[in-house]
């Protein structure tokens, strides 16, 4: 995983509480800032994309629109968390969905970790994305208040 910076993850939280669904445009700035997927121009002068282990020409999974993938990529971003929550605000069709993700550090209490999205997203993809963005930045957030 390439390291994001605060901005790069500010920008990307806002693309993501203005997503409506699935966002093909998000999808691929997610993979490039997140995923570790980069342009590898092709001989047809196409792009390829490139995931470290092999080339795709369809560029990086539709994290916004599959739970599989954005759970994937909570595992690769921060393969010690779980999901501590995943639900819609209430039980009616088309409520906003929330996601939090926890760390929890076992002996010490004081190490446990958070991200949480709040219940404002159309689909459970999003809410998932957005827990992961707001999860590293607190995290960021914090390893250079420690310095």
């Amino acid at each position: 995983m390439t390291t994001p910076n605060a901005q790069s993850l500010e920008g990307l939280i806002e693309r993501v509480k203005a997503a409506t669904g699935p966002d093909r445009e998000l999808d691929i700035a997610i993979g490039t800032t997140l995923g570790g997927w980069t342009y590898q121009p092709h001989v047809s002068h196409n792009f390829k994309w490139n995931d470290g282990k092999f080339d795709r020409p369809n560029g990086p999974p539709s994290y916004t629109a599959s739970i599989d993938a954005a759970l994937a990529l909570v595992e690769r971003c921060l393969p010690e968390w779980v999901v501590a929550d995943l639900s819609q605000n209430s039980r009616h069709a088309g409520d906003p969905w929330g996601c939090e993700l926890a760390f929890y550090h076992g002996r010490d209490p004081s190490q446990n970790r958070r991200g949480v999205s709040g219940y404002q997203y159309s689909s459970a993809a999003l809410a998932i994305i957005a827990a992961l963005l707001n999860a590293l930045l607190t995290a960021m957030q914090e390893q250079n208040n420690e310095r």
